[in-house]
């Protein structure tokens, strides 16, 4: 049954805001940057990124919003949330950790929302889960390579492993919930930077690009969490990458 009463939402987004904010406080979190200043939790990150993650690993990188530097000034950050009436509660469920939401999605008000999502990108961070709303899971559309296109911001593309959860069946794929006490990988990719007016044929270019990346950082991530590695490989990475731990 779904909850249309915007009173009933609040109230639910407000009793799961709280419970994840206590859980999320008894969580391990390891953040791995390929490219320093790119954790756009921390106060180093002084750029506006487009962050791309799957639609299925959300729950993470919102759950670690509650190590935020309140004493230290950042970048704020927006997400793209859909109309439908799931999108209600996410987006009161998000304020609880400090992420702003901007409606809309391919299939419903898309125009708008880009249009918002334009306006604030110069003193935003985004962050967009390209497979979304609808799915195909793990596809990446369009929208991300054109925002990115016109707005000049570099997308950074996010991918996490958890080292237990739960799985929470959805229409088209199932969303991840960290359990407590369970240890979070958040891994951070290069920055990369989309030309303006590029036509049809490079854009898809661009979006088998970012898919490739978020695959390979899937990947880094669940060799981190299974205990396989524990620094990101020389090869074909950054030099100068960089770790961090929250509790």
């Amino acid at each position: 049954m779904k909850i249309r009463s915007p009173r009933l939402t609040r109230i639910m987004a407000w009793c799961l805001g709280k419970s994840f904010r206590l859980m999320a406080r008894t969580i391990r979190y390891r953040v791995i940057e390929e490219h320093p200043g790119t954790n756009l939790v921390s106060p180093e990150c002084q750029t506006p990124y487009i962050y791309a993650l799957w639609h299925d690993q959300t729950m993470m990188p919102i759950t670690y919003r509650v190590n935020l530097p309140r004493d230290q000034s950042y970048i704020p950050a927006n997400t793209l949330v859909s109309k439908h009436q799931d999108g209600s509660w996410l987006t009161e469920f998000m304020r609880h950790f400090d992420l702003g939401a901007v409606r809309g999605s391919s299939s419903k008000g898309g125009a708008s929302a880009l249009k918002k999502l334009l306006e604030t990108a110069e003193r935003c961070h985004i962050v967009i889960t390209p497979d979304g709303p609808r799915g195909p899971r793990h596809k990446v559309k369009p929208g991300i390579v054109y925002l990115a296109s016109q707005t000049g911001i570099p997308i950074v593309a996010n991918a996490n492993a958890v080292s237990r959860y739960w799985e929470i069946s959805g229409s088209w794929t199932n969303q991840i919930m960290p359990k407590p006490f369970s240890k979070v990988f958040l891994l951070i990719g290069k920055p990369i930077h989309v030309p303006e007016d590029i036509s049809r044929e490079e854009m898809e270019d661009y979006q088998e690009l970012i898919e490739s990346d978020l695959e390979r950082l899937q990947q880094l991530a669940e060799q981190f969490v299974s205990g396989e590695i524990t620094e990101l490989p020389k090869q074909g990475t950054n030099s100068h990458a960089t770790i961090s731990d929250a509790a």
